[in-house]
């Protein structure tokens, strides 16, 4: 047997029993009345006493009732409970997701899924037992930790319930992804560091109780603290029905800068059926262009490459369907453009996404070249604002001035560095360096690497702009570089013997890199060769063109403003909101770094000075639109994991928080037993003083 609030019930007694006691070892004090005979009072003789303040306690059944009652009541107020569980851990680490699924409302009564986990959590708070008055008995205390993106302790490990439940009502919901391990390494941190108890070895030191749906990310790279037990307290129905956008792009027109085009993709998961068909509607800075009804179909099986929290691909998992929506418009000037799913589901964080689409324009090309002609020919084609050919002497003498190099988009690189110092760094920008490896912060030249026989690629992206239409099936690369990656690259084509195409960004420098030229493959008599510059280009000079740039829940806004802005504010784009602007201060170089974003949705990044080339004034500021949208499939998919597969761990999964310790209170009966003393001893009280 355990009491949860013996305390309480402690210091009522004290105080409560002895008062009852001592009520009958007072006599009555009667006022003197003359009455003409006693006949009718006999019963009531013995009650008449003289005048002195005390009497001789008296065997009383009375008195036995009420202390009973008294007795029934206090034991009550402990709150015993009688406990099948074998062993009784003391601390427990209560994690709670606030990820972007748990806001899925299939709860009773519409709530969310982190209000349910809320409740819960305050449940199992008010049954952790609190000791005696003197520090007798078990003690438990716990801890509260969130999580979605990231972790934070918002609660250490304390015995006051109040402070618990405080920390509980306190926890609000994000937009981020699902990582758990940052907050198992904290669970694991605090439950073994100064614990006060003596650990054995063969019992669990903790309880870390986990509040989560499973849609969990980084499942396989966590480390489950040792002597601790893991208890799922698993959230969210079977029967939520989600529709989402999963992916959106907009591309202007190469040969038609005024034209432009945006890409959105749909994700369904829940009650539907083949040819379902949802509304995507297209707005243009909040105003709605065109409604467009996209057909869903089923997702065959291994053709997702997004892992669900047991590690299975999402393909195979039934309900989930997907399609695609392409809306066409004119717009020369810059715009916010907004894609909605028109459908009543149960996560509204991902029924929405936005994208910036920057003014129209054509794109300024710096060429340097040695005289290569299949790069000159193919740009020469293309319908640029400016492109200027250079030599590499003549580029050192122009990037000697940053303000000059400053007017190019684009430098493009034909096999040959552009060197303006002993060290070779590159001036800030944007740079396609076709077979050449430039000194950038993340790449290093490999010479012993390099292949000198024939070689093909491998493996590239083929839903990416830049790598899908660029006829990599049909090429042979004759000779490549060696070259050695960071964590900044990303290899976005493989070739047998090492990377063939390289996106890196660095601070000030963002850069497409081939390990080949074009003149040591056959790629330049293949269309895929003027569709990979061309998507390049694009991916360069328009920021708005390249989606992997683009931000979700839990990143970090990083932005570069023009040098000399002043009075920098980042707030959310919404009006009663505006006034909650966070001050900002640039370092030299003129970046910003706020975060990490919590919600998804449209920031608009302010500041005193000129605005840049995608920029807006409004008044007397520059203003900059940052977008955040959540665009996760995993997120969306809110049908709950089957289970919660922790590596080396085992894993006691229940319903819900009711489970959580398989007790059964006996203050209920203690209270009827007192209410049913306490009408008997209200009947022989009215059966001694009944005339």
């Amino acid at each position: 047997m355990t009491w949860l609030t013996p305390t309480i019930a402690i210091a009522s007694a004290a105080v409560l029993a002895p008062a009852l006691v001592a009520l009958y070892f007072l006599k009555l004090k009667r006022k003197d009345v003359e009455i003409s005979t006693t006949l009718l009072w006999k019963k009531a003789v013995h009650d008449m006493q003289a005048n002195a303040p005390l009497q001789r306690l008296r065997r009383n059944v009375l008195l036995l009732l009420q202390l009973l009652v008294l007795a029934g009541g206090l034991l009550a107020l402990g709150q015993p409970e009688v406990s099948r569980e074998a062993s009784q851990i003391a601390r427990h680490v209560l994690l709670i997701d606030t990820s972007a699924s748990m806001s899925t409302r299939d709860g009773a009564g519409g709530d969310s899924r982190l209000a349910q986990a809320k409740r819960e959590a305050d449940a199992f708070i008010d049954g952790l037992r609190e000791g005696a008055l003197w520090g007798a008995g078990k003690r438990d205390e716990a801890m509260v930790i969130v999580f979605s993106a990231d972790a934070q302790v918002v609660q250490p490990f304390t015995t006051n319930k109040l402070a618990l439940h405080r920390a509980i009502d306190a926890i609000t919901p994000t937009d981020a992804p699902t990582h758990i391990a940052e907050a198992l390494r904290l669970a694991g941190a605090m439950t073994n560091s100064d614990s006060a108890d003596t650990i054995d070895a063969t019992k669990p030191a903790a309880a870390i109780h986990i509040w989560t749906d499973g849609a969990i990310s980084d499942i396989d790279a966590t480390q489950t603290p040792a002597n601790t037990a893991i208890i799922w307290e698993k959230t969210g129905g079977e029967s939520a029905h989600n529709v989402a956008i999963t992916a959106i792009r907009v591309a202007r027109a190469f040969d038609d800068a005024k034209r432009a085009r945006i890409f959105v993709g749909v994700q369904s998961v829940g009650e539907q059926t083949q040819g379902a068909m949802v509304d995507v509607e297209l707005a243009i800075d909040g105003t709605p262009l065109s409604v467009q009804r996209v057909a869903l179909q089923p997702v065959a099986s291994g053709a997702s490459d997004t892992k669900t929290a047991n590690g299975a691909s999402q393909a195979s998992l039934s309900g989930i369907m997907r399609g695609s929506a392409v809306f066409s418009f004119s717009r020369p000037t810059g715009a916010l453009l907004t894609a909605r799913v028109l459908s009543n589901d149960a996560l509204a964080a991902d029924d929405v996404a936005r994208v910036v689409l920057p003014p129209a324009r054509r794109l300024r090309v710096a060429l340097v070249s040695t005289g290569a002609l299949f790069v000159r020919t193919a740009f020469e084609g293309m319908n640029l604002a400016k492109l200027v050919a250079f030599t590499p002497a003549e580029a050192a003498q122009q990037a000697r001035d940053a303000d000059a190099w400053s007017q190019f988009d684009v430098v493009v690189l034909d096999g040959v560095m552009i060197e303006t110092d002993a060290a070779k760094r590159l001036p800030p920008g944007r740079y396609l360096a076709l077979g050449v490896i430039p000194p950038i912060p993340g790449l290093a030249a490999e010479p012993a690497n390099n292949v000198d026989a024939p070689t093909l690629p491998i493996e590239w992206g083929r839903t990416s702009a830049l790598t899908r239409d660029a006829g990599f099936e049909r090429l042979t690369v004759g000779k490549a570089l060696g070259v050695r990656v960071g964590d900044n690259v990303e290899i976005r084509m493989q070739l047998e013997q090492g990377p063939g195409v390289l996106r890196v960004r660095a601070p000030g420098l963002d850069a497409i890199v081939t390990t080949f030229a074009p003149a040591d493959s056959d790629w330049p008599f293949d269309p895929g060769f003027i569709v990979f510059l061309g998507e390049a280009l694009r991916a360069l000079g328009d920021p708005a063109m390249d989606t992997a740039g683009a931000l979700t829940p839990g990143e970090t806004i990083v932005e570069r403003l023009p040098i000399g802005a002043s009075d920098i504010r980042l707030a959310p784009l919404t009006a009663e909101e505006q006034g909650d602007a966070t001050p900002l201060t640039a370092d030299q170089s003129g970046r910003v770094v706020y975060g990490p974003v919590r919600s998804a949705g449209v920031y608009t990044l302010r500041w005193r000075g000129e605005p840049g080339p995608e920029d807006f004034v409004h008044g007397s500021d520059s203003v900059r639109p940052v977008v955040v949208n959540l665009l996760d499939a995993r997120e969306s998919n809110v049908k709950p994991a089957a289970d919660l597969a922790l590596p080396a761990a085992s894993v006691v999964t229940r319903a819900s928080a009711a489970d959580a310790a398989p007790r059964r209170a006996l203050w209920p009966a203690l209270l009827l037993v007192a209410l049913g003393l306490s009408l008997v001893e209200w009947w022989l009280y009215n059966r001694r003083v009944a005339i």
